[in-house]
């Protein structure tokens, strides 16, 4: 339902597919550049998205719900730049203080996730690994 009560329509499978279905992490990129264009249409599309509490989008601090709340908005990042044609390479585990230190060494920012931006090559991604099922994954709690 949205705000004002009424049914919304599903996505149509193509775009279920290429967030989603088709989506695969990305590991090699063509030598195509990524637009200033295509990176501000991603931003204006997520930036929208709802998060907890409406805090602002992408900022990310020391505290664990900022990191939380950053987390929330990788996501829609990441299918943003989906929706707007891109494949991703999401990248956790990374040396956080050595991209600290080289990018926000003068700020109170600190990183979350590096994730690669581009056009998939030809051989830059790998099968999809299995995935739990939904039995696997939800707790159904009735009250």
């Amino acid at each position: 339902m949205s705000a004002t009560g009424t049914a919304r329509d599903h996505v149509d499978p193509a775009a279920l597919g290429q967030l989603f279905t088709d989506a695969h992490t990305t590991y090699g990129f063509q030598d195509t550049p990524v637009s200033d264009e295509t990176l501000h249409t991603i931003y204006d599309v997520m930036r929208l998205a709802p998060t907890s509490l409406n805090a602002q989008p992408l900022r990310i601090n020391r505290h664990s719900f900022g990191r939380l709340n950053g987390a929330i908005q990788v996501g829609y990042f990441i299918i943003a730049a989906r929706a707007a044609g891109l494949d991703v390479g999401p990248m956790a585990g990374f040396d956080n203080a050595a991209v600290d230190a080289e990018f926000f060494a003068d700020s109170a920012f600190r990183s979350l996730v590096v994730a690669n931006l581009g056009y998939a090559a030809a051989d830059g991604q790998q099968p999809r690994n299995p995935r739990l099922e939904p039995h696997q994954v939800f707790t159904i709690v009735n009250s």
